[in-house]
């Protein structure tokens, strides 16, 4: 009698990662589990999974079925999740899925689950929470948003106060979207808005401990820096006995840039400190344009994000 088909470790992950991310390509599963030098293996492996039942393909997304979700879910602690119906809404979930594999150093807490929790209403825009050492409201614009899509979504971030969320990243898949969003702040500590998918490598890779500190010997020089503890600064450098606050606008902030476009200058002078900016090269113009009379602009090179 032939022994019943048993799945491996790797199945399994497969399985909770496709559970978690609902809708992904078999490149994005691929590189979510790790399998980039075993690409004979992971093809391989899926077309098992999906000939026993466990997975269903539409084109070039793959999501699990009804016997798939058995397997991975555990009752009373597995979110209920609601599948999709149209190849739109499968476009839109393996987007989404791009946030599961670029941040796997945090917690997503996906759109319906973080709705839920913060007691949000169910139609808000919100696509969901990114969560580490704080948390992040995250939304994501269409190719062309409407203004009255963006106000929309202005005035949901606006009220993040009331649920305790004080951050909030705005991912724009275009050079219209993040037009249309605009630059004016808004009262958090935090609002970035960046291109995506390229904003979550930004945010990985700029809120890793240190990583302004090593900027600042990397691309100022190699002098004592120490952590500020002002809102419009992340670290204040000591160069030939001058000392300086240096803040980052490598994540477009436009809560910190609107607070140093209106209040630096008066500080530095009142503290007699100077001030670096770090900024990427695409930003460079725009940055030397603001802050010509206050600030020392250094220019990171737009490969960093990928070093």
């Amino acid at each position: 009698m032939p022994k019943p088909p048993v799945l491996t470790a790797r199945d399994v992950e497969t399985l909770k990662t496709l559970n978690r991310c609902v809708v992904m390509t078999t490149a994005q599963l691929k590189e979510a589990g790790g399998f980039r030098d075993s690409r004979w293996y992971h093809y391989k492996r899926l077309k098992v999974l999906e000939k026993r039942g466990y997975i269903r393909r539409s084109g070039e997304y793959l999501e699990l079925t009804r016997k798939g979700v058995d397997i991975v879910a555990v009752p009373g602690e597995s979110e209920p999740v609601k599948r999709p119906k149209t190849r739109q809404d499968r476009t839109k979930l393996a987007a989404l899925s791009r946030i599961h594999i670029e941040m796997q150093d945090w917690e997503f807490l996906p759109g319906g689950a973080a709705k839920r929790q913060y007691r949000l209403n169910r139609g808000d825009r919100l696509k969901g929470v990114l969560r580490k050492n704080e948390e992040i409201a995250v939304y994501v614009l269409s190719d062309k948003p409407t203004a009255r899509t963006v106000q929309r979504v202005r005035q949901e971030i606006s009220l993040l106060w009331r649920v305790r969320i004080d951050s909030a990243l705005v991912l724009c898949p275009t050079v219209k979207a993040l037009e249309v969003f605009g630059d004016k702040a808004l009262a958090l500590k935090r609002l970035m808005v960046l291109p995506y998918e390229n904003g979550l490598r930004i945010i990985r890779k700029i809120f890793q401990p240190g990583a302004v500190e090593e900027l600042c010997r990397r691309y100022i020089g190699d002098h004592p820096v120490k952590q500020s503890r002002k809102l419009f600064a992340e670290a204040v450098i000591k160069v030939g006995g001058q000392e300086s606050y240096v803040a980052e606008l490598m994540t477009n902030d436009l809560v910190k840039r609107e607070l140093l476009q209106s209040h630096a200058g008066k500080w530095l002078r009142q503290e007699g400190r100077g001030l670096y900016i770090l900024c990427f090269e695409s930003q460079a113009k725009s940055v030397i344009g603001d802050f010509r009379e206050t600030a020392e602009v250094v220019v990171v090179p737009d490969g960093w994000v990928n070093q």
